[in-house]
């Protein structure tokens, strides 16, 4: 789905460097971003963005673990050496958590945990920064909307109409394979433990669904809902340890 494998490969190994993995649920080392294996990962990403993207005028770079890695980026994004725009892409959580299910055969309820884990975090991490948030059924359905959007962010002066058949051709929405309906169905049987993870999960996602992303009274909502999730991941850890 559009991402640099080598980008991947070098957030994975950092993870690892750290004690951590892409779908670990724990927060990552106090002051992780300050250290010598945060530089080293800085440099390296640096270097492989100069190779990969060597002479793109405005490239888009994808990988989720930039959800909970972009303030180690911050020392070398704060410079002011390139122009950064940030694209948060909001999808419904019951189809993310059945599509690492189908993926990565990741159980529901971590795939909802996740869900939360990553869209706070991004939201967090990118404010103060020129964002969009971006919605996936948006961008299957009416992609020249989200087109226009993301030129207007980017201030570019294209007439939106002359990529529009790139972009109505770019998108495939048979690539869609999880869909709302049945899942929140589904999702809805399952035991009373997911219950409390689920509802947070649809708050937020209704949240930013509706409101100005950079509003104030946005962050505080959010901030609001952050910390509720954080008491409801350090009780079902504890719950798993006694279990």
């Amino acid at each position: 789905y559009w991402e640099s494998s080598g980008l991947i490969a070098l957030n994975d190994s950092f993870l690892e460097e750290l004690g951590s993995r892409w779908d670990a649920l724990e927060a990552l080392p106090q002051g992780w971003q300050h250290g010598e294996a945060a530089a080293r990962w800085r440099g390296r990403v640096l270097r492989h963005l100069c190779h990969a993207y060597a002479g793109a005028s405005a490239p888009v770079i994808k990988d989720p673990r930039l959800c909970i890695l972009l303030s180690g980026l911050s020392p070398w994004l704060e410079t002011g050496a390139l122009r950064v725009e940030m694209l948060l892409t909001l999808r419904d959580p019951f189809e993310v958590a059945r599509s690492l299910e189908a993926a990565q055969n990741l159980p529901s309820r971590d795939g909802l945990r996740l869900w939360l884990h990553y869209v706070l975090s991004a939201e967090r991490m990118s404010r103060g920064w020129p964002r969009l948030m971006l919605h996936f059924d948006s961008l299957i359905h009416d992609p020249h909307q989200i087109l226009e959007r993301c030129l207007a962010l980017l201030a570019a002066e294209q007439n939106p109409a002359v990529f529009e058949p790139q972009a109505n051709s770019f998108i495939d929405p048979e690539l869609q394979h999880q869909h709302r309906e049945q899942l929140e169905r589904d999702m809805c049987n399952s035991t009373r433990a997911l219950a409390s993870t689920r509802e947070l999960a649809l708050k937020v996602y209704a949240l930013l669904q509706q409101v100005d992303l950079n509003a104030s009274a946005t962050a505080s909502a959010l901030d609001s809902l952050n910390a509720t999730w954080r008491l409801l991941s350090e009780i079902t850890s504890v719950q798993q340890m006694l279990t």
